[in-house]
């Protein structure tokens, strides 16, 4: 006959079970989004174009910004030699510093879009879009982030997410080559 003790199981020790909740509280809102999702992203600007590219950043980042800005016209560029099929779109992540992010766009590149939501219309973004980042959006600190570019086509008066490309060394010939394999809407 068992014991007892060979009868119960091994319970996982609380610490271990909080430690999970807490990482899945942290993380599940900062999942990247799907693609083919639909976006009520109603703060990105209205452009002529069938397709938008967008990524997010704030004034004075020295990292990945000033090379992102630099690769996205980069692609807007070479995509749009037959005619207007992309533009792209700097979403500042600092909203403290709107009136900022334009003049810094601006000094980094040409064919790229500054835009400055509200608070609450930030939060939205960042949450629609899956954005994961680690600093406070009100301050004029830093913010971590991983500087993802996001390629949205059209879809009425809303956007659709169709892929997401690595920001940090966002490769410019598989997104020309990802834009030009595109239908024209």
């Amino acid at each position: 006959m068992q014991s007892a003790t060979q009868h119960q199981k091994k319970s996982p020790s609380p610490w271990l079970l909080g430690f999970a909740v807490l990482v899945i509280v942290i993380l599940i809102p900062r999942l990247p989004v799907r693609a083919n999702k639909k976006l009520h992203a109603s703060s990105l600007p209205a452009v002529e174009t069938p397709y938008l590219l967008v990524t997010f950043g704030f004034a004075g980042c020295g990292t990945i910004c000033p090379g992102q800005l630099g690769r996205l016209q980069e692609v807007v560029e070479a995509a749009n030699t037959r005619g207007p099929m992309v533009s792209a779109a700097f979403v500042n992540m600092n909203a403290s510093e709107a009136p900022a992010v334009t003049e810094y766009v601006n000094a980094l590149s040409t064919g790229v879009i500054a835009v400055r939501p509200s608070p609450d219309e930030l939060q939205e973004l960042l949450r629609e879009f899956g954005v994961q980042y680690y600093g406070d959006t009100e301050s004029t600190g830093p913010i971590e982030h991983k500087g993802d570019v996001f390629l949205l086509s059209r879809a009425g008066e809303d956007w659709r997410l169709i892929r997401s490309f690595p920001g940090d060394s966002l490769d410019t010939k598989q997104a020309i080559a990802a834009l030009q394999a595109l239908p024209s809407l």
